[in-house]
């Protein structure tokens, strides 16, 4: 597998992010952030390459996951190649994640209540965490106690492409996998912390 010419070169996670111990004794890496640190906009012509923190954090922790194999196979063997026509869409040929790809459950409805019983994500390995989220409030305010740490982004284990990752909002609180407003708003707040879009 090989990792975008861009990441090769790029600079080690700063010492200023914070790590945490959980129950497991796994070290879990913890991303803080504020709504003031979310950029309103960007200069969407600009060529500059800038690695967020968020960036080098999520590199970092996934790279560490394929070199300990932790997801079910390398990306090895992946084709891929742009689309003709005006939104240039890529196509990929990825035949691993065809034969080695967990066999998804069976989805009734769009919103199929939460099962303890089926594969929810408070089942995942602690080697599948890259990383938690803490959104602090305004003004640098910190969550309740309760809150803090309860978002979380996990490894795909069966990537489509390098970085590949899923953001998994709340899963102690076992809601159903629905989208919602606050999931939504950090969504985008996490895409406007990337240098990359």
């Amino acid at each position: 597998w090989s990792k975008p010419q861009a990441y090769l070169s790029m600079p080690q996670v700063p010492d200023v992010l914070h790590f945490l111990q959980d129950m497991s004794s796994h070290s879990a890496a913890v991303f803080s952030y504020s709504p003031e640190d979310v950029p309103l906009c960007r200069d969407v012509g600009s060529t500059e390459s800038h690695y967020s923190e968020l960036e080098r954090l999520l590199c970092s922790r996934w790279d560490d996951a394929m070199s300990n194999g932790v997801f079910r196979y390398d990306l090895s063997g992946i084709t891929s190649r742009t689309m003709p026509g005006k939104y240039g869409f890529i196509a990929q040929r990825n035949p691993k994640r065809f034969s080695h790809r967990r066999r998804p459950d069976d989805m009734q409805h769009l919103t199929q209540p939460f099962n303890p019983d089926r594969f929810n994500f408070n089942k995942i390995k602690e080697q599948e965490v890259l990383f938690e989220i803490q959104r602090k409030s305004p003004q640098g305010r910190e969550q309740p106690q309760e809150n803090k740490g309860n978002h979380r982004i996990i490894i795909n284990m069966s990537p489509i492409e390098y970085g590949h990752v899923l953001l998994v909002p709340e899963p102690k609180s076992c809601l159903p996998q629905v989208m919602t407003q606050q999931s939504v708003q950090m969504c985008l707040e996490l895409v406007a912390l990337s240098g990359h879009r």
